[in-house]
């Protein structure tokens, strides 16, 4: 029997084929992927699913300056870190969030929280914060239970599509199934390392898929031999893995506050806020710092701080003890009030009026030094430096 001739392969170039040929292939190809739906999104830069998955969107926190400073907020299908020292507003921001989402919307706004340090009050949380605890779902890490165990149940909740928001607080705590049944003395300082590695392994790809905004916070650690901007010895360990995967990085501090602030110090804290990285702005320069304050038992302050903004965008004026908005087109007065106070009790009474003059103020920050930079990148590369 004659063996059949083998088929001539024809191999053409790019340069013998048109542009609307090339196209057309590529087209014929995509249908076929995309027949499969196994969920792998390919697509033009045009295709409003790419638009969709490129498109950097916020969750907006309770302070403008926080807001301005990062961008927007909380990015939307991203990681980022809030780091800090002890009593630094780390946990009450995200708490103070969580709660303006479910005030501000009825529905959704679904939050998703691994808890390991065991610091949390339901009181505190709902009525401080106001959060509607039908919305917050909440896994407890205990010592019977490995971190992998709560992560493996976070990921099943988020694949729902359901969750807004997801926290970790705080990574430090977490055990991993290495050393669950490990002496002090047996512990590997690399299995925490580790185990954040598996977490960005886990949830980068899946939180960017279902557009959830997770946040991990974690303290900073002292690192003999080490340094700060704030001149102190204080890092943010964890390992490489999730410095990099992070898509912003908030380091806050506890500031001292001064007699020009709008609060005193019998009524809370000053909260002074680096951005050591944020890849949600590309075309603006990400380095910045700001601050706010925050009152005991209410949380973020927004309007003596507001006030000041707003004086200072002339949008409010003092004349002698009193505070008048005025028409700039007519010059008319729109309103007033006799001094600072009168002017919080209005805006406490009226939250309608409070969030107009909020969203007329612009926030403050300031980009940080050559030098603060520059020392914020020698930590990192002595910190990778030590990881290796």
């Amino acid at each position: 029997m004659a063996r059949k001739k083998a088929t001539e392969v024809v191999v053409e170039t790019k340069g013998n084929l048109t542009d609307t040929e090339r196209r057309k292939r590529l087209d014929t190809i995509m249908a076929g992927i995309m027949k499969k739906n196994d969920g792998i999104v390919v697509g033009r830069l045009s295709d409003p699913e790419i638009k969709k998955r490129l498109k950097i969107e916020f969750i907006p926190t309770p302070s403008v300056n926080f807001n301005a400073a990062t961008g927007g907020g909380l990015p939307k299908g991203k990681m980022c870190i809030i780091s800090g020292s002890e009593d630094s507003g780390k946990t009450s921001i995200i708490l103070e969030t969580i709660g303006k989402l479910h005030k501000e919307n009825p529905e959704g706004n679904f939050a998703l929280w691994i808890e390991s340090e065991a610091s949390l009050s339901l009181d505190y949380m709902i009525e401080t914060f106001g959060i509607d605890p039908d919305r917050f779902y909440f896994i407890q890490f205990d010592r019977g239970h490995s971190a992998e165990d709560c992560l493996d149940k976070a990921e099943a909740l988020i694949q729902t599509g359901a969750i807004d928001i997801f926290c970790i607080n705080t990574l430090k705590a977490l055990v991993p199934e290495d050393d669950m049944n490990r002496t002090m003395s047996q512990v590997s300082v690399g299995s925490q390392a580790r185990l954040n590695a598996k977490i960005c392994n886990k949830f980068v790809s899946l939180i960017n898929q279902y557009g959830t905004s997770m946040i991990l916070i974690q303290h900073l650690t002292t690192n003999i031999g080490g340094f700060s901007m704030y001149g102190d010895n204080l890092v943010l360990a964890g390992g490489r893995a999730i410095r990099t995967a992070s898509m912003l990085t908030v380091e806050m501090r506890k500031g001292s506050i001064l007699d020009t602030d709008p609060i005193g110090k019998e009524d809370g804290i000053k909260i002074n806020c680096t951005i050591r990285k944020n890849h949600c702005i590309p075309t603006e320069f990400p380095y910045r710092k700001f601050s706010y304050f925050a009152i005991f038992g209410e949380g973020i302050e927004q309007i003596l701080s507001t006030l000041d903004e707003l004086i200072s965008m002339g949008i409010i004026h003092k004349a002698g003890a009193w505070l008048q908005q005025i028409d700039p087109e007519t010059g008319e007065i729109v309103d007033k009030w006799n001094g600072r106070v009168a002017f919080r009790e209005d805006m406490k009474s009226n939250p309608d009026k409070l969030k107009k003059f909020i969203n007329m103020t612009q926030g403050k920050f300031e980009e940080l030094s050559e030098e603060e930079v520059l020392k914020i990148k020698e930590q990192d590369a002595m910190l990778d430096k030590e990881e290796e």
